[in-house]
């Protein structure tokens, strides 16, 4: 029987330990399914880094130059590595970003089974659980995803690996004497990644004040800790020149309701996206700061709690900081997520040694209400990283009149396979969507940048066919028979056989931008791509959309095949590409295997003029 006992115990605990990876083995998931290998948005930075780089004329001040309110120092090293050594491919840093993660979380289980001791070894793994989940949420995708992100990980990984430090530098551990410079260039790193950062020096201060430590050895790390921290801030904003007024941090403050509207919804979105509920979350997890120093004050041994009341005070300066400096559109940012995570994990740990080491039905209730919420928020996680990944969207949050709102696109993984297409076909591409790669950028930098990615062979560039591109023809054989495909509009014109040619009305600098859909009906699933072929000129458009207003909703139900919603394609071509005049238009379409195509059953004339 107690043989019996003893193996179910552990199996039980082979079992915790599982579940505490699996939120780890889908996140990692989340990136290789979902990431796209693409320079997007604050990456176009790195571009001109990588030219000097290459023509040996990098410097110091490019690695220190201000980006916003940032100093990326150590990112923008890690991302010169990265990049020269996978030809910038920017998934590695979405692997590196999850990595940080990683070491986030093995720095919280370390000292988490070290100061939860309860009586059942078991509950320890079923304890952490929890942690793991909010340590890999999905909600945060904006930080997995987007290779910039980068300097967000740092901060949080090495901030945390500094707490860590500390806590095994007060005589808890072997290598003690080693532990606190480690925790000190952590610290650095974390300063000079992004601004986050800073706030590591404060939160490490407390700690080492609550730590307990003898009074001379104490005196000696508070004072360095507190030296080298002053020097970090003045070193990191020195000469920090104030950002445009774009809702950085270092903006004016707002009205005070507004601010703590803002506060409590950022705190409260790791649990749930709905600004409601977030607010919500926010509210019950602020009462339960505030009787965080009574737990500790209480309990039996309070410097076991100063990692967990520093990492709480951690998030809880940073996501003051961006309370005030983004009021309106902060609080629901998806990259902010992972900040606010942290405060969720300190005021969770605190409850659980206080339930653990003394009795309280209040406490044990609390507990028992924010475990609920984060095992709710757990699959609202996942829902939100199915939505970005496939492009659809239910719920990111609400709009003044609570109407329900979807993620938008420009968060899906489909927009930035777009914006691959559009990269690797940058040359022939209308100025109005080379904006989609760089919002605040004039289409002629655009142009330069990515001629110097091609130069370099970097990104979509480093093969050579861009993986985004379908195959030439010339390499696929033609299919016996059609397929089924159609071309539904040519610059907002719906196309009607009965009404040919189609009349576009040509305007300087103008283009044309034709839009369809085309299945592989034979393998009854989603094609493998499309050229539209104009006049004999062959060009490739962009495939696998679900766009609304399309026939491709009313295709998957008629033929109960949900793949074809996904089956839109599109294409912008400049009017300087073709020229003016009457054209002939039909599409070509490649089978899902991309070994064969299909040979065009439909033609489209239409006049530019």
């Amino acid at each position: 029987m107690f043989d019996k006992g003893k193996r179910l115990t552990n199996i039980l605990k082979v079992v915790s330990y599982l579940l505490i990876f699996l939120p780890v083995a889908l996140g990692f998931l989340f990136v290789y399914l979902c990431g796209v290998n693409v320079v997007w948005s604050d990456q176009w930075v790195m571009v001109p880094l990588f030219d000097k780089l290459s023509k040996g004329t990098l410097g110091m001040s490019d690695l220190w130059l201000q980006h916003g309110e940032h100093r990326a120092l150590f990112p923008r090293l890690a991302q010169l590595l990265l990049g020269i050594t996978t030809q910038y491919n920017t998934l590695a840093e979405m692997y590196l970003i999850l990595t940080c993660f990683l070491v986030t979380l093995g720095c919280l289980w370390l000292v988490f089974k070290d100061s939860i001791r309860p009586r059942v070894t078991l509950l320890v793994p079923i304890l952490f659980l929890p942690v793991s989940f909010l340590v890999f949420s999905l909600r945060q995708h904006e930080n997995m995803l987007i290779g910039w992100q980068i300097g967000f990980a740092f901060a949080q990984a090495f901030s945390v690996l500094a707490l860590y430090f500390l806590y095994v530098s007060s005589g808890r551990k072997r290598f003690r004497r080693a532990a606190f410079p480690v925790a000190l260039g952590s610290a650095t790193i974390a300063t000079f990644s992004h601004l986050p950062g800073i706030f590591v020096w404060p939160a490490g201060l407390v700690q080492l004040l609550m730590d307990p430590v003898e009074k001379p050895a104490k005196k000696w790390l508070v004072g360095t800790w507190g030296l080298v921290g002053a020097v970090g801030w003045i070193v990191y904003f020195f000469n920090l020149a104030p950002p445009q007024s774009d809702g950085s941090l270092l903006q004016d403050l707002t009205p005070p309701v507004k601010e703590t509207m803002s506060f409590l919804t950022l705190l409260g979105h790791p649990l749930f996206g709905r600004q409601s509920l977030a607010l919500a979350s926010g509210a019950f997890l602020v009462g339960l700061v505030a009787v965080v120093p009574f737990l500790v004050y209480r309990g039996r041994k309070p410097g076991e709690y100063s990692f967990w009341v520093a990492l709480l005070l951690f998030s809880l300066l940073i996501s003051a900081s961006i309370t005030i400096g983004r009021p309106e559109d902060g609080a629901l940012q998806s990259r902010y997520v992972t900040f606010s995570i942290l405060a969720i994990v300190g005021v969770y740990v605190v409850l659980v040694k206080s339930v653990l080491e003394r009795k309280s039905y209040l406490v044990a209730g609390s507990l028992g209400i924010l475990s609920v919420l984060i095992l709710l928020s757990v699959p609202l996680s996942y829902s939100v990283g199915i939505e970005v990944g496939w492009g659809t969207g239910t719920t990111k949050g609400t709009g003044e009149s609570g109407e329900r709102k979807a993620v938008p696109f420009e968060e899906t993984t489909a927009y930035r396979e777009r914006a691959a297409f559009i990269l690797a076909t940058y040359e022939s591409q209308p100025d109005e969507f080379l904006r989609a790669l760089v919002v605040q950028s004039s289409p002629e930098v655009v142009r330069h940048l990515a001629g110097t990615l091609q130069g370099l062979g970097y990104n979509v560039f480093s093969e050579p066919r861009p993986r985004v591109l379908p195959p030439p023809l010339s390499e696929l054989s033609a299919a016996p028979s059609s397929t089924l495909s159609e071309v539904e509009s040519i610059s907002g014109v719906e196309v009607n056989q009965e009404d040919q040619p189609l009349s576009i009305p040509a305007e300087e600098e103008s283009f044309i931008e034709v839009t369809g859909w085309a299945v592989d009906a034979e393998s009854e699933d989603e094609a493998g791509g499309v050229y539209l072929d104009i006049d004999g000129r062959l060009f490739p458009a962009f495939y696998g959309m679900d766009k609304k207003g399309s026939d491709t909703r009313a295709l998957a139900e008629y033929y109960d095949n949900p793949t074809y919603r996904h089956a839109v394609f599109e294409r912008a071509i400049p009017v300087s590409e073709i020229g003016t005049g009457t054209h002939g238009l039909s599409i070509v379409v490649l089978s899902n295997d991309k070994e064969r195509y299909y040979r065009p059953n439909q033609e489209v004339a239409f006049e530019i003029g």
